[in-house]
């Protein structure tokens, strides 16, 4: 009688299989579509299924972001390295967290898409540090607006915070007619 041990450490099942990815809609209540994707998954024969590898989940966040248009970990790292500023200074000029910063350039989380728009017009350049800035800084009264707001009999007008991208223009600029 010829007695065989079990295989204890069987190699490893990888292949490529198809996968769809999800895309979110714009204001993320809903699916806009699926994008198909061949990724790399590995068999688990313990509970009979088939696993994302760790490159697939990189891989599918990265399709993801791309059709939210959405910028990528690299294209994040590049832009604050384009700009010559630390991920610190990043973190406080876009009135978030450093952490947050951190793990956007790592991969492991997204920016939202409100503040990808900040980042695509400082990529652009539509947008510089130096004006973000300033637009962090400035301090404007709302409560002659607000107050105005409940009546609203006429125009409500306040002093517009930049004009064409200069800081402190002084023109007015209506907020109701």
């Amino acid at each position: 009688m010829n007695i065989t041990e079990p295989n204890t450490n069987p190699e490893p099942r990888i292949e490529q299989r198809a996968y769809e990815v999800s895309i979110p809609s714009a204001d993320g209540e809903s699916l806009a579509y699926k994008v198909p994707l061949m990724v790399w998954m590995e068999w688990d024969a313990t509970i009979n299924e088939w696993l994302l590898t760790p490159e697939a989940m990189d891989e599918i966040e990265a399709t993801k972001a791309r059709h939210m248009g959405l910028l990528t970990a690299d294209e994040i790292r590049t832009l604050r390295e384009r700009l010559k500023l630390t991920q610190a200074h990043m973190a406080e000029l876009l009135k978030i967290g450093a952490k947050t910063w951190t793990r956007w350039e790592t991969g492991k989380q997204r920016p939202s898409q409100s503040l990808n728009l900040l980042l695509r017009a400082l990529q652009c350049e539509i947008l510089t540090p130096y004006m973000l800035k300033q637009l962090g800084a400035s301090q404007v009264d709302w409560t002659p607006a607000l107050a105005a707001s409940v009546e609203m009999t006429q125009p409500i007008t306040l002093p517009l915070a930049f004009s064409l991208g200069v800081i402190g223009s002084g023109e007015e600029m209506p907020l109701a007619s």
